[in-house]
């Protein structure tokens, strides 16, 4: 399946690529997505892929939508993952605005 997306903007950059928020407008139209993409670490968000499928069950864990790979001008071979977009930032973000702790009343919910 050939997914169309246009890029909104960056939610984050690490070690294994960037996330960017993105609108899909085709074929699944109008659905908003975190994009993951990685050039140089195939396996590594492959593993996350099939990390988060384990976890697909629980409301807990940030969803993913499968993956795909592309072929991009300026970077070559790039996987792409589509995950739940989490408006309220990940779970980093959160602690750094917590003194690095997770919040009490999210503790129980985060360990299940």
């Amino acid at each position: 399946m050939d997914v169309k997306v246009v890029k909104i903007k960056v939610l984050g950059k690490g070690c294994h690529g960037v996330v960017h928020l993105v609108k899909t407008i085709a074929p699944v139209y109008n659905k908003v997505f975190a994009m993951s993409a990685d050039e140089d670490h195939y396996y590594s968000i492959f593993k996350e892929e099939e990390i988060l499928q384990h976890f697909a069950d629980s409301p807990h864990i940030v969803k993913c939508h499968g993956g795909f790979t592309n072929i991009e001008r300026e970077r070559g071979v790039v996987y792409n993952m589509f995950l739940e977009y989490a408006s309220g930032g990940s779970l980093v973000n959160l602690m750094k605005k917590n003194g690095g702790k997770v919040p009490k009343e999210m503790s129980s919910a985060i360990r299940g």
